[in-house]
């Protein structure tokens, strides 16, 4: 009996127990103090925070790769700026470096051939009147360029192709060299010349043109005979200024006379340099800018002029020599061949 009732009492325990257990789990809204974790429909296994903080953990992780990696990215980025940065400030000084270079070369080049055009001149003498003798001070304020380091000048006032001729006297016009005046022919076989450059007919077409260039032909002759081995150019007769021209002295006599000795010229084989022309105005005066004195003399603008004819004059010639060398050296080559070629010819 009482066992039967021991049963029945823990039977009623245990329904209200769970009765109790079913209310409480059914209850939505926890009681005033009690926490949220409690409810039994919140609450979570081990298992599933543990894959919570391992999802944390990947985005986390994911989140550090992803900014490591524009870290790198902008790292590589400024790198390749540095890089070509770098690489555009070597491409810039290495061009610099080669016009540099380029520049001294070309500089070297034209010294060179500024060299080669004053060689040219060695062993040159120009031979003239006033004009031509205010192109040798010229020259003596320039000494230093080459042109004027080889080219020799016997120049004086009023020195003209007739009075080449004349007595060596106080009254003579001849031009000084070694103190004392000469015959031109003389002083050229003292330096040693062996081209002569000429500049007259300033003071000589008061005789007229045929006669000038009769004279002017026949001082070429002589001096040839006391030496033989000169060779020569003629440099024309430059203009007049406008106003200033006098019975035979006049442009048109001047004009007639570089004509005929043009002419001289191409028949002897000498040179001719046409400095005239390039002195000249649109009415075949003089032009101002290279007249001194409203007469024949002229300015420093002038004889920079004369320079740089001469220097193409010579330039022209080496131009030529190296050609005939040149031409030379493949006929004398091809000789060559031609002889060996009938050398081994014979033997076979």
């Amino acid at each position: 009996m009482m066992t039967k009732s021991l049963l029945t009492l823990a039977l009623t325990v245990s329904l209200s127990f769970t009765y109790m257990i079913s209310a409480f789990a059914d209850t939505t809204t926890p009681g005033p103090g009690q926490p949220d974790t409690w409810t039994v429909s919140e609450t979570k296994s081990a298992e599933e925070l543990l894959l919570e903080q391992q999802a944390l953990a990947e985005q986390q992780a994911l989140a550090q790769q992803q900014a490591l990696a524009q870290q790198q990215a902008l790292a590589e980025q400024q790198a390749l700026a540095q890089q070509q940065a770098w690489e555009a400030q070597q491409a810039a000084l290495q061009q610099a470096l080669e016009i540099q270079a380029a520049q001294q070369a070309a500089l070297q080049e034209q010294q060179q051939h500024q060299i080669e055009i004053g060689n040219y001149f060695k062993d040159s003498v120009l031979v003239g009147d006033s004009v031509a003798l205010g192109f040798s001070n010229y020259a003596a304020k320039h000494s230093a360029l080459p042109i004027f380091q080889n080219l020799q000048f016997l120049t004086a006032g009023s020195f003209s192709v007739h009075n080449a001729f004349s007595a060596i006297s106080s009254k003579s016009k001849h031009p000084m060299y070694k103190g004392q005046q000469r015959f031109i022919w003389d002083s050229i076989n003292m330096m040693g010349a062996k081209h002569v450059y000429t500049f007259f007919g300033l003071n000589d077409l008061y005789a007229g043109v045929e006669n000038t260039a009769a004279k002017y032909l026949q001082l070429l002759m002589q001096i040839k005979a006391v030496n033989p081995d000169i060779d020569y150019t003629i440099i024309s007769t430059t203009p007049m200024y406008k106003g200033s021209e006098k019975k035979g002295l006049n442009n048109a006599n001047i004009r007639a006379l570089n004509a005929s000795m043009a002419q001289i010229a191409a028949e002897n084989g000498w040179g001719f340099i046409d400095v005239a022309s390039l002195l000249t105005d649109s009415e075949g005066c003089l032009a101002k800018q290279y007249c001194s004195d409203s007469y024949v003399h002229e300015t420093n603008a002038a004889y920079v002029i004369w320079q740089t004819a001469l220097e193409k004059y010579a330039e022209d010639r080496l131009e030529v020599e190296k050609s005939e060398t040149a031409t030379a050296e493949s006929m004398s080559e091809e000789a060559t061949q031609s002889s060996e070629t009938q050398q081994n010819t014979v033997q076979y």
